[in-house]
Parts: structure tokens; sequence; C-alpha cells
């Protein structure tokens, strides 16, 4: 049997991880804002709207991190490999900690993508919607006035459910003409038939919800440099608390984390940045290309392994 060239078991690992924690999420969020609970340190309606908000993103990671195992179970190396832009564009917004360290394992080579970036992500993006609107919507009534005992009346003319309410309202319109769209086997080639009105129709969904995966994206990096920032106070704090020799330690700590940070920030940043640029690609492909520094350093370690 021929070995996998792309990072098989690393993948599973890290979205089996990810599975976890957004069951783990659920099950904490359920146990500490849960509005019926009499020692919550919110009040019955915030309560609510926290939970209904962890209950949504505990499914879509559920969902992502089951679609892209059943993706890399069901497609070959080189699949897997040209369509990375999948993984990375799903599980960076999700601020998937692994991501990175899983692209770098892949072959560094130039792809390019085989499968559509507007039909994988919105065909993805609506079922995700689509179902977690409706958990939503369930989680935000039934946590509300059967958790929280809160009167339906109130729950509705309060500002943060009301909010939530209609956001989870849009979603589900948004995602449920995606769903059904996008669902169908043919849905791909009637996405690229530009003579149709339903393919326009398709291209206009499309474009949305590439904009709102964008706008995930740029939270991603947005958040990276909030990292990087609090990594550099560290060690500025580190130096004005430095004393003697354990004040060294405290010193060269921070030191290792800045530099380690700055270098994981920097390659998620890029990372993100090609996800973005690819996604928007206007054939419809996705070109990711190699990084030539290490290239160059592969080269360097295959010559000297044969010398």
């Amino acid at each position: 049997m021929r070995q996998s060239y792309v990072p098989r078991t690393f993948i599973y690992i890290a979205q089996v991880f990810g599975i976890v924690m957004g069951v783990c999420m659920f099950i904490a969020g359920v146990v500490a804002f849960n509005p019926g609970r009499w020692n919550t340190t919110m009040n019955p309606i915030t309560s609510t709207v926290v939970l209904t908000i962890i209950s949504y993103f505990a499914w879509k990671s559920i969902f992502v991190g089951i679609w892209i195992i059943r993706f890399v179970k069901n497609n070959s190396d080189e699949v897997i490999a040209n369509n990375k832009f999948i993984i990375s564009a799903l599980s960076l917004s999700l601020n998937g900690i692994f991501t990175p360290f899983i692209m770098t394992m892949m072959p560094n080579v130039n792809t390019t993508s085989t499968i559509s970036p507007r039909y994988t992500i919105s065909n993805i993006m609506g079922q995700v919607g689509f179902f977690g609107a409706m958990i939503g919507l369930a989680m935000l009534f039934i946590g509300g006035t059967v958790m929280g005992k809160i009167p339906m009346k109130e729950l509705i003319s309060s500002t943060g459910p009301l909010v939530l309410m209609i956001l989870l309202i849009g979603l589900l319109a948004l995602s449920a003409p995606t769903f059904f769209l996008f669902s169908s086997k043919n849905a791909e080639q009637e996405l690229a038939d530009a003579n149709t009105s339903k393919a326009s129709i398709m291209k206009a969904i499309s474009t949305v919800w590439l904009a709102i995966i964008t706008l995930e994206l740029i939270g991603v990096i947005f958040m990276a440099i909030i990292r990087l920032i609090a990594a550099i106070l560290d060690m500025m704090r580190a130096f004005s608390e430095a004393d003697g020799f354990f004040g060294f330690i405290l010193i060269m700590n921070a030191l290792f984390r800045l530099v380690w940070t700055f270098m994981y920030v920097m390659l998620v940043i890029r990372l993100t940045m090609a996800t973005i640029k690819g996604i928007w690609n206007k054939e419809g492909v996705v070109h990711m290309h190699s990084y030539e520094a290490l290239a160059t350093k592969q080269a360097e370690a295959e010559r000297t392994q044969k010398a």
C-alpha cells in the first residue's frame, strides 16, 4: 500500500480535537450559562443569549470537523493537496490552532484547485447556516422560556434576544436557498453555467458566502495580531520586573514566547491572506504557491544526504 504524502493522521487528530472541543463547549455552556440556574452570575436573558451563541459555534465546529474528516477519507492525496484551501478556509475561520502546522506538512509545491471554491464553501456554509440557525432559534426560545422561565413577550422585547433572533432569521433566510440550491448533484455544473438565471442566483449567493468567510478570516488575522501584541507586552513587562537570576529566566521565557508567537502569527497571516486571495480568484480556481525559503532548505537537505 502506497504511503500517503499528505498528513492524514494529523488532520484526523486535529479535527477530532475540534469536534471534542465543540462538544465540551456546548456542555460547558449549558452548565455555566443555563438561564434556569439559581446561582448563575448573569440574568436569565443574558445567559440565554450567550448559550445560544455557544450552541451555534459548537454545532459549526462539530459539522466542519466531520466534513473535513470525510473529505480527507474519501479523496486521494492529489485531490487533498490541490484543494488544501478547503481545510485552511474552514479551519482558520474556526481559529484552528493546528491549521498552520497542517498546511506546512502538505507537499511544498505549487497547487491549483480542482474543486470550485464558490461551490464548496457555499455548499458547506449553507448546511452550517441552515441547521445552525434552527439550532440557535430553538435554543433561544427553549433556553429562555423553558429553562429560564422568561415570558415570551419579555424575551422578544429585550434588545439582546431580539438582535440575535433577527441575525438568526437572516442567516436562515440566506442559508435555506443556499442549502437547497447547492445540495444537488449537479449544483457545481449549474453554477459554472453562466447563461442561466439559476446560475446568476447561485453566483450571487456564493458571493455573499465568500464575503462572510473573508470577514471571518480577517478576524483571524486581527486576533493573530492581538496575540503578537500581547507577547510584546509580556516581554516589556518581563524587562521592567527583571531582578537577579529569576528575572533573567523571566526575560528568556518571554523572549522565547515572543519569537515563537511572531513566527506563528506570520505563518497564520501568510496562510490566511493566500486563502482569501485564492477563494476570490476570477478563474474560479485557487493557486497556492510553495514557500521558496522552505523549498531551498529542503533542496539543501537532499543534497547533503546524497553527499
